[in-house]
């Protein structure tokens, strides 16, 4: 019985340092709080991401660039940086107090859109309307939903539906989640994969 809890005690760590060397395989970036700068070429980004441990794979989209661009994770004692190109991932870790592993992904590929089958139109257009607080306005959909009402937003990352959306009958499957940044704080909000989202007869899948 001795040796057979010697040998599943050598297994077990055996595990752990492979694992631990698979993780440190990764750039790893030291911080103590979880507000981390960004610096993408020349522009400079304060305390825009939030380092989170509760996250599975906390995905960074790269805002977009042509051919190369530099960007620079910066914290309050360390800091990373990565030569980017287009349709590429950059993973890394950033290592918070010392103990807890934040899995991380810089993103640079960007899905396109297709045309509905059988239009076959050489013009890409998106109509829009002004509403009467002088903001652009697009009309959509989301997995087929009824139309739904878009606030176009050119400093926006992500496209974001708000409960009203629910009411109008949206089915969205929920199956990963965020730290969303904003003027109010910072939130949890859940994230969705696999939504199909339509404007004019172009569609995003995915």
């Amino acid at each position: 019985m001795k040796t057979v809890k010697l040998l599943t005690g050598i297994l077990a760590f055996t595990t752990f340092a492979v694992r631990l060397k698979a993780q440190h395989s990764l750039p790893v970036l030291r911080a103590n709080t979880v507000s981390i700068d960004v610096r993408e070429g020349k522009n400079f980004y304060k305390g825009y991401w939030s380092a989170s441990p509760s996250v599975k794979k906390d995905v960074y989209y790269a805002h977009r660039f042509t051919l190369s661009n530099n960007i620079t994770f910066i914290s309050d004692v360390d800091s990373v940086s990565f030569h980017l190109q287009p349709g590429k991932t950059y993973p890394f870790i950033i290592l918070l107090n010392g103990r807890d592993s934040c899995y991380t992904e810089i993103s640079t590929i960007r899905q396109t859109y297709h045309k509905q089958p059988g239009q076959a139109v050489n013009t890409d257009s998106i109509p829009f309307t002004i509403g009467q607080d002088g903001r652009i306005y697009i009309d959509g959909t989301v997995n087929h939903s009824a139309p739904l009402r878009f606030f176009f937003d050119n400093g926006a990352d992500n496209t974001i539906v708000f409960p009203s959306a629910f009411k109008k009958g949206l089915q969205l499957v929920l199956d990963d989640s965020v730290q969303n940044n904003a003027t109010g704080g910072t939130t949890m909000r859940g994230t969705s994969n696999s939504a199909i989202v339509q404007l004019g007869l172009m569609q995003w899948d995915n």
